[in-house]
């Protein structure tokens, strides 16, 4: 029965040999491209997801506030590659924000313990004191780095800044504006130092720098509130100065 009707239909196109061809077969319709998955934390490589890699991941979690993710990568990356010494130290970070003192200094002494002189622990080890209030452990660890720091140099302007910081605290005015120098010349877009240079000056009554470094910062961040208020102060403490010099200036004339 199935050769008979495959017979007719070949007669079929014999005696019709003007019809239209038959239409083709239809196709099946094209699958999408297929994309490969994010590979597992043991494809990567042989031991594990690439250090760099895991520890960029963190860094952006640590930077957009995202702290659980931040500490989970930190600590998949150590858990991988224990001798990633950046990674602990932004691990400490995470648990400074996370105000996990106890645990963040024990990270950073681990850190210090491989390398005495790993300048980024020594800065955020200054920093938790700080925020400890130990502050002559914070000051001494803050002098040590920043005397020793050569690069990179955006790193070395925070550390300056920072021990400019609290110095300013303790009143040393004049050592203070030097490491605030030192911090703007290795970093010239650093607003926090330029900011605190500026007021250093405007305290001081030498309104020109004090100028410089407020606009050099209002260039850089012009929203900054406390810029803003500080240059409203300026403005009306160099009018005050303009008026008593006028007013003298008359009254010695008057006398003359």
């Amino acid at each position: 029965m199935k050769e008979h009707k495959e017979t007719r239909e070949h007669n079929s196109k014999l005696l019709n040999p003007f019809a239209p061809p038959p239409p083709p077969p239809s196709a099946p319709p094209p699958s999408p491209p297929r994309l490969l998955p994010p590979p597992s934390p043991t494809q990567s490589s042989g031991r594990g997801v690439e250090p760099e890699i895991g520890e960029s991941l963190g860094k952006l979690y640590l930077n957009t506030g995202r702290l659980e993710d931040a500490e989970a990568t930190f600590n998949t990356v150590l858990r991988l590659h224990p001798e990633m010494l950046s990674s602990r130290v932004y691990l400490a970070r995470v648990k400074l924000q996370q105000r996990s003192y106890v645990e963040s200094e024990g990270l950073l002494r681990l850190v210090l313990s491989q390398n005495p002189h790993h300048q980024e622990a020594l800065f955020q080890l200054s920093l938790l004191y700080t925020h400890t209030n130990r502050t002559q452990d914070a000051l001494s660890l803050a002098r040590l780095a920043a005397h020793n720091c050569s690069r990179p140099p955006t790193l070395c302007a925070h550390l300056h800044a920072h021990y400019g910081d609290l110095l300013n605290d303790r009143n040393n005015v004049d050592q203070a504006a030097q490491s605030y120098q030192l911090a703007v010349e290795l970093e010239p877009t650093l607003t926090h130092a330029h900011v605190n240079l500026g007021a250093l000056y405007h305290t001081k009554g030498d309104y020109a720098r004090a100028w410089r470094h407020y606009l050099t910062a209002h260039g850089q961040e012009p929203s900054n509130s406390l810029l803003l208020e500080n240059m409203e102060k300026l403005r009306r403490a160099q009018n005050l100065q303009q008026a008593t010099t006028s007013m003298a200036h008359c009254l010695n004339k008057t006398f003359l």
